[in-house]
Order: structure tokens, then sequence, then C-alpha cells
């Protein structure tokens, strides 16, 4: 029997070196040290991007093999699943730089070299420097010597450390759904173990296991080759980790307030407990809680189980089918709730008393938001004030959930929560999947360059690209990262774009909201010129000018990198085809969008045209002459009648002063990135003129769902143009939606939000509740199937049986189908 190849990649300094006192101990696998080029041996150095090193991983392997990568390769293994998903089988990942890059550095000594020959000579004259990072058994000067090695011949420092960026290391993971097992060593001193909680929300559609080693440092396959291969070969230590008992250990390791609990995986004949009097026992299934998908409250829990009859109803969830049990500890809260949580704002619902009532929509729970946005992002605040003493605590509950989510990389969140009186406590934490935020969003100009009702491929583009399109303002504020808003959301189906991403830096840097809308169209008082934030936040907008100016220049190679992949792609006979070119072009969105707003950048700091207004690719356009410019050009599918095909043509020539003048920010510039940008709109059709032709008449041209209805700019939970009202009144509409039906037939009414009724949701056009919460379970569980549904308190019996119009939450009764009263 053949073994599978297992190819070993180290992290940064690394050789193929590292791996032999492992290679002689692998019974499951047959192990092929791999060298990325500036590693050891490999002295090629020829990448400027984290995809070409990605690309050169795939040139030094073979499809169908799996990988075991550490520290910085397992991001360079990572982006192969974002170019080429079927290239490896499974990824094993040791300790994963990638989480927290700009805030929390890791302390990777090779980092700190800089690149400075004076520092590597040291190391190789005195390896024992390494001594303080590395926690190794007894062939330490032997170790050394084989680290300081690779270090020495690292060539490609300089360039690999540009590459760990927060904007764009971890681009597209949050897609990637390929079988990933993350080990890591509890005594790493390099990359602390906390960090693992974020990569449950960095690879969070992948198949995603972990092996917490409790002796492990940050080099286990120098301190005990065997017992490191037995763990890479046995999985029988993980634990899955988007489950609800996975998320929990995850929130513990990383020192969140978290009930004691265990977790059991098959009926128990017998449970000793300790000194606790109350148990909750809750089932776990493996479809909950999922990025897409939680589907909260169609399972059973227990509470306030005692000690004596745990084991009765741990093997009772287990007939049910749950794949796991957790036994926790029970507390008796005085307050607790459920919060919907992002960095910049978060919605929380409570109860006195345990949640359960608030969960099964059979309570109507007091509420409030808390905004970094204030005022018109923070409505229910004021109606909750004075109706609880419990109001005095919302600050420190928001500082706990703030701190709950900056564990899982800023992911948003879905957070069930209690307090005793003392301390708050983790109870349950999930990603939010479908939920509309008080959050302003706006079509913007996407009715200029996008029909009303896009392709499957720009759509599938839009939503999977939104997040990493958002980050690129980390290239000069780390803030951006923490508050995690994607560049277009969801509202009825259709994407738009999110003007909390852009609102909440200019909040950061004290600019006033009327400089994005003058772009965009719309409106919002908030937020207001801040001179102070507006001074401290000059060397930022400095950083920004000079940067975004040198991305630009870089736009031309990684043009010219897209057209050879797209060619290579469109010659290739694979059954993957089609699916790979789909995936390219997801990339190339995100490269296209992310250069828009870096030329955004320029323009508005190029400071008047007086070095130059040049003729630019419009002056010359003829329909003839540029067959690829169309109407809605930016959606592949829009349609191309001559099939004719032109190369990327250079980048606008400046002359060396020109050059000079651009790179160290000085103005004037504006005619001259005009001029850039037309040239780089031009190229980007000439490419997508290509892919058209490739995908006509395929499913990625079939018209998508989504259909952008709404003009303007108004708030994703209710639809409401903002600029006609900014004021504390919001519908509480669950999902929106526009559907005509007979109230009792087709327009469900309950008077609860229970998730018990989630066939009849199903079933119906639409539903009303009576009572609930917006972040109650049943309300999550119609928004994942996108039920047109609200909570219209004391909804009158009287119309049962009338023939209405249900539009975002308001009932119009109806003549007949076509004519309202």
């Amino acid at each position: 029997m053949v073994k599978p190849t297992l190819n070993l990649l180290g992290g940064l300094g690394s050789s193929a070196e590292y791996w032999k006192f492992v290679l002689p101990h692998f019974s499951k696998y047959t192990p092929t040290p791999i060298e990325l080029p500036g590693f050891g041996n490999n002295k090629s150095d020829s990448f400027r991007n984290n995809d070409e090193l990605a690309r050169s991983l795939i040139n030094l392997t073979k499809p169908g093999e799996d990988i075991l990568a550490c520290g910085f390769g397992a991001l360079v293994a990572l982006r192969v699943a974002t170019i080429d998903p079927y290239h490896f089988r499974n990824f094993i990942i040791l300790a994963p730089i990638g989480a927290f890059i700009g805030k929390k550095q890791p302390k990777i000594f090779p980092q700190y070299l800089g690149g400075i020959p004076f520092l590597k000579f040291l190391i190789s004259v005195n390896p024992s420097l390494l001594k303080k990072y590395l926690t190794i058994a007894p062939r330490d000067n032997e170790i050394f010597e084989i680290i300081a090695r690779g270090i020495k011949n690292y060539s490609a420092l300089k360039s690999i450390l540009n590459l760990i960026s927060p904007v764009d290391a971890l681009d597209l993971f949050d897609y990637i759904d390929n079988n990933v097992r993350i080990l890591w060593g509890a005594k790493n001193n390099v990359i602390d173990i906390s960090h693992i909680a974020a990569w449950d929300s960095i690879l969070k559609r992948a198949n995603l296991s972990i092996t917490i080693k409790n002796d492990w440092g940050h080099f286990p396959y120098f301190d005990d080759p065997p017992g490191f291969v037995k763990t890479v070969e046995d999985e029988s230590e993980s634990f899955k980790s988007h489950t609800k008992a996975g998320r929990l250990k995850l929130a513990k390791i990383a020192g969140l307030n978290v009930p004691e609990f265990c977790v059991v995986e098959k009926y128990i004949d017998e449970f000793k407990p300790d000194n606790t009097k109350s148990f909750v026992i809750r089932s776990g299934f493996s479809n909950e809680d999922k990025a897409d998908s939680s589907e909260p409250g169609l399972h059973k829990s227990f509470l306030r189980i005692r000690p004596e009859d745990v084991e009765q109803k741990v093997n009772e969830l287990f007939s049910n089918g749950a794949d796991e049990v957790i036994i926790q500890k029970y507390i008796e809260p005085l307050v607790s709730g459920v919060a919907f949580v992002r960095n910049i704002s978060t919605e929380i619902e409570w109860v006195n008393g345990h949640l359960e009532g608030l969960t099964s929509g059979k309570v109507t729970p007091q509420s409030a938001v808390i905004s970094k946005m204030q005022n018109g992002w923070e409505v229910g605040w004021n109606k909750s004030m004075d109706e609880s003493p419990f109001i005095v605590m919302i600050s420190y509950l928001n500082e706990f959930l703030l701190n709950c989510i900056s564990k899982f990389h800023y992911e948003h969140c879905n957070i069930e929560w209690a307090w005793d009186g003392l301390e708050f406590y983790l109870l349950q934490l999930r990603p939010v999947t479908n939920f509309g935020w008080r959050r302003l969003i706006s079509s913007a100009n996407l009715d200029e360059i996008l029909p009303k009702q896009v392709s499957n491929l720009m759509n599938e583009a839009q939503i999977k690209a939104a997040k990493s399109i958002g980050r690129l303002y980390a290239l000069w504020d780390y803030r951006t990262i923490e508050n995690n808003e994607p560049f277009t959301v969801e509202f009825n189906h259709a994407q738009y774009i999110n003007c909390d991403l852009f609102l909440s830096s200019f909040k950061n840097w004290g600019l006033p909201a009327k400089l994005f809308f003058r772009e965009i169209g719309g409106y919002s008082p908030e937020p207001r010129f801040n001179f102070f934030r507006f001074i401290l936040t000059i060397p930022k907008f400095i950083k920004m000018l000079i940067l975004a100016r040198q991305k630009v220049k870089m736009s031309y190679l990684k043009l010219l990198d897209f057209e050879v992949e797209l060619n290579h792609l469109l010659k290739l006979n694979s059954p993957h085809r089609e699916y790979l070119i789909r995936h390219w072009f997801i990339r190339y969105y995100l490269f296209i969008t992310r250069t828009n707003i870096v030329l955004k950048a320029c323009l508005s700091s190029a400071g008047g045209n007086f070095m130059g207004n040049p003729k630019t690719v419009y002056s010359e356009m003829l329909q003839t002459k540029f067959p690829h410019r169309v109407k809605f050009e930016s959606d592949p599918a829009s349609e191309r009648k001559v099939e004719k095909f032109y190369h990327v043509s250079s980048f606008p020539k400046w002359n060396l002063f020109l050059r000079i003048w651009s790179a160290i920010g000085l103005p004037g510039m504006r005619g001259r990135y005009i001029e850039i940008r037309e040239w780089y709109r031009d190229n980007n059709m000439r490419l997508i003129q290509r892919l058209h032709f490739a995908l006509k008449g395929t499913e990625a041209f079939g018209l998508s769902e989504a259909v952008r209805l709404k003009s303007g700019t108004f708030w994703q939970n209710s639809g409401v143009d903002e600029s006609a009202d900014f004021n504390d009144s919001i519908p509480s509409i669950i999902y929106p939606g526009d559907v005509i039906g007979i109230i009792g037939k087709d327009i469900l009414i309950v008077d609860a939000l229970e998730p018990g009724h989630f066939e009849e949701y199903k079933n119906a056009k639409a539903v009303i509740a009576r009572n609930g919460g917006m972040l109650s379970h049943g309300a999550i569980l119609l928004r994942e199937i996108k039920k047109p549904s609200a909570i219209i308190s004391n909804f009158p019996d009287n119309l049962s049986g009338k023939l209405v119009n249900f539009k975002n939450g308001v009932i119009t009764l109806m003549d007949n189908l076509n004519s309202k009263i």
C-alpha cells in the first residue's frame, strides 16, 4: 500500500534540516521536507506577494498530498487553499501566525533581525542566543546550530516580513472549507496559546479540529520527535472547533470567564460530581453554530439538574442523536441575556433570572444598544434607561462582551451571558449568521457600475471578498481590524455598501460624515468634525498618502500576475476548470476593489493638478476600438458582443522628477492619478472581457436572487431612509420583505418566537410574533431562512382571514391582489 505524502513546511528562518529528527518516526505518511524560495538551500527569491509565494508551494508539491506547516509556513499553505482548494487534501497546522498581526506581535526571533547582517552573523557565531525562545531537551547545541544555519541562509527575510501584513495575510481565509487541523503547545513562548481561539473565526468555514498539547513548546519536533510524529498521525486527542463545546474550550483557553464544564461524547454509566449542587446539561449537534447557519434552540438542554440526575439526562440527549453533551456548572444569575456584539456596536437583550424565557421567545426582554458611533446607532438605549436598575451595569457588560469577541479575532458574535451580582459569565458563543444590525448602508454608486440584478458570480464575489476588502484600512490604522466591518452587507438578499466601515474610521480620525457622503450620496449627521482627533490623526494621514501611492505603483505588476494566471486557467484541461476560474475572479474582485479604494485615497490627497493633466484612455475611446467597455461592465456577465481580446497595457510613464515628487507625497498630482485610475479601469475590463467569453452560458452567469430594490442611504435593520429618519424609532423587523397573503393562512401569527415552530416558519410566506426578542433563537432561525417577519405587540385578532400586504413590518389591507385599501 502506497503511503500518502506529507509535505513538511517550516516557519520563518527554517530549512529542510529542521525535520531531520522526525523523519524516521513516520509510519502513516511518507514525509517530504519543503523549502520555500529564500529558505534553506532554495536560493530563489522571485516572489513579490503572498499569492506568488503560494504558487511557488503549489509548484513544489503535487495535487492530492497533505501538508504540515508551521508558523509563517501555515499562512502560505492556507493561501494555497484560496487559489486552488483542490491542491492539498488535508492541512495540519502547527502554531500559525496571522492572528492579531499589527497588535499582538508574536515573539518570533527572526522577525526582529530585520535583515541586519550583523545579527545574523552574531547568531551563527553564538547560537545559544536563541535559548530563551526554545524549550529543548537533550540535543541543545546541535539544534541551536540547525536553527542558526537556517537563519544564516534565510535570504527571503526582508521580502517575507513585508508579506506579514494585517491587510492581506488572511485574505479570503474565512471561506476556506478544507480539512484543517491545528496543533498548539500550551508552553509555546513564541506564539501564545491564547491566539488559538482567533483561528476559530479566521477559519470559520473550514472543517476545523484542534489538538492542544500541554507539554509542547514552540518546537515540539525538536523537543520530542517520536511524540510529535505520534500526535501528527493520531487525531484521537483532537476536538472539533466549530461546535458549542469546541468554542467553550477555546474561550476557556483564551482566559474568558466560562463556568466550569466537561464534555462527554458517548453514553455514561455514572457521574461523579465535585461539590457542585446543580448543573446545566447541553446537547451538542454537528449542524449547530456554523458560520452560515447556527440553528439555535432546535435541540434540548436541561437546567438546574441535580448531580444524581445527570447520568439520565446525558444519556437521554444521546438517545435523541446528540453528537456530544456538555455538563456545566449551573450559575444562578440575577440577570442574564443575549447580546449580538461587534466592535462598534452591541445590541443587548436581558431578563431577570435565567435567560431561558428570552431564548425560547416566550418573554419580551428589556433591551439596549451601545455604539461607539452613538446617537442614531444607539436606538433603544433611552427606552430601557429608566426601566431597569441593571442599566447601571451595562457599560461593564459591554466591556466584558467586547473582550469576548476580541479573543475570537473580533468576529461578530451571538453571546449568551449571565451576571450573578459579582461577575459576568460567558455561557455560549457563536458567530452571527444573518442579522440586520443597526448599521448604515447605501447603494452608493453601485447602480452606476452594476445592474440591479447581478450575476451569480458577481454576487458570490461580493459576499466572499467583503471581510477581506474591509481590512485595507489597517494599512494605516489597526482599529479597522478590530472593527472587522465588511465592505458590503446584505439587505433583502442584495449587497449594499456598508457605510459603518468608513464612518467608524472617520469617527476615529475626527473627520465629518459629510466628506464621505459627498462621494457616494446620502446623508448622516454623525460623526461630526473633532479637531482634537483630527490633529492626532495627521501622522496617519501622511502614512496613508505615502502608502497609497506605493500601492498604486504595484498594481501594474499585480495585474500582470492575474493576466498570466487567467491565461493558464483558460487553457486548463480539468473538471475543476470552471470552479478555479470562479475562484480566480473572487480574488481578482478583491484586488480590483482594494485598488479602487487606494486610488480614491490618492485622489483625495492629490492637491490639484499643477504637475500635469494628461489625456486619459477615455479621450480615445470608441465602442469599435474598445469592445471590452460596455454598460455595467464590472459584472463579467454583462453582454459583450465582440469576442476580441487585448493584453494589459503598459503603466503610464512618468519621468524621474514626477516619480520622486509622488513618492514623497507632494501635491499637484490629481491629473496624474486620474490618468492612472482610467488606465486601471480599462485594463480591468480587458481581463474581464476574457473572463466573460470563458464562462458565457455557465451557471456562474445566471441571474442571482439578489436584486437591489433600494437606493440611497438607509438602516440595514429597517430599510428606513437615513435622510428622512434619523431618530430613536425602529420597527421590530426580524427580516425585511414584501409579501401578499391571508393572515393566519399564508402569514403565520404566533404568540412567542419559539424554535419549535420551525417547520411552520418554513412553510409560511411571512411570520408575525406578538412577543419575543430580536435576539431570541426563533428570531435567529427566521433570519437564517430569510423569512419576512416582525414582532408586533398586541397584534389584533380581528385581522385573521384578511388579505393583506406585509411589507417590512407594515400591514396594509388589500381589496384584491392588486388593489390596496
